[in-house]
């Protein structure tokens, strides 16, 4: 009996095959090892701290009767179990390749099996790109509270950069403090003399112009730190609602590696979407 040898096309087709599960793979590991090896804006992705209970219409479904993935990421824990899944399909490619057939229906075949697997890949591919741009350039933030009314509100989305080289006066800046993360504004640089009276910031003896504040005052809370100078890696930050604010008049200046990026953009709600100015 004569051996069958598969046409050069459905060898072709079986390869691309292959290739596609490879590069998903790929994908898959970079998207993880970034993390691993750059971990600090991780609290920032939103792709792997939504959760199963979180996704709407299925959550409290997942909640009452799978409760043991409730709190495992949607979109890695998808992204994993489709990449296994997709690794029979290679192989049942490498066996329609070498089972004797019409070649159109190899090829049918082949392409079909390429096709689903390319919507895998093409998932990687964006949790990726994403992972790597929250990880080096920008993250997403959300607002919480209220001590950035009326310029920032509760549950608002913003786009924060990493870029943290150029910070000014009336820059919006997100800082962590012990385990918590604030949405503030910068109205001192390092070796500047910080000063609050009279309802107004005054920065080496002259009062900062601040219009995002309209008519609202700035008072100082207790005195401890409404007079201050400070060092060469120190900030002086408030909130935009001076009343109802925890920021640098009482938690004094925010050392620069405290700082996890500047606010450049509001993208949620639709009604406010747009690059933010200082």
């Amino acid at each position: 009996m004569e051996e069958y040898i598969p046409s050069k096309p459905v060898k072709k087709n079986t390869r691309k095959i292959t290739r596609t599960l490879i590069k998903t793979v790929l994908f898959l590991s970079v998207m993880f090892v970034a993390e691993w090896v750059a971990p600090r804006y991780a609290p920032f992705n939103t792709l792997r701290h939504t959760t199963f209970s979180e996704v709407p219409g299925i959550g409290p479904w997942i909640q009452d009767t799978i409760p043991l993935i409730q709190d495992l990421s949607f979109y890695y824990t998808l992204v994993v179990i489709l990449t296994l899944l997709i690794i029979p399909s290679v192989l049942n490619a490498q066996s329609i390749m070498n089972e004797p057939m019409n070649e159109r229906k190899q090829l049918r075949k082949l392409r079909r099996i390429h096709s689903r697997m390319d919507y895998v890949q093409f998932a990687t591919f964006i949790g990726m790109a994403y992972v790597l741009l929250n990880t080096f350039f920008f993250s997403l933030a959300n607002v919480s509270g209220s001590s950035m009314n009326d310029n920032f509100f509760d549950q608002d989305d913003v786009i924060i950069s990493h870029a943290m080289d150029n910070l000014t006066y009336g820059d919006v800046v997100v800082v962590q403090v012990e385990s918590e993360y604030f949405l503030k504004r910068v109205v001192g640089l390092p070796g500047d003399n910080v000063s609050i009276e009279s309802g107004a910031v005054y920065v080496n003896g002259t009062a900062l112009d601040e219009p995002y504040l309209g008519d609202v005052q700035t008072l100082c809370y207790g005195g401890i730190n409404c007079d201050i100078t400070l060092s060469e890696t120190e900030y002086y930050v408030l909130g935009d609602n001076r009343t109802n604010s925890t920021d640098s008049r009482a938690l004094g200046p925010i050392e620069s590696d405290a700082f996890f990026g500047h606010v450049i953009f509001i993208l949620r709600p639709f009604d406010r979407i747009g690059p933010v100015q200082p």
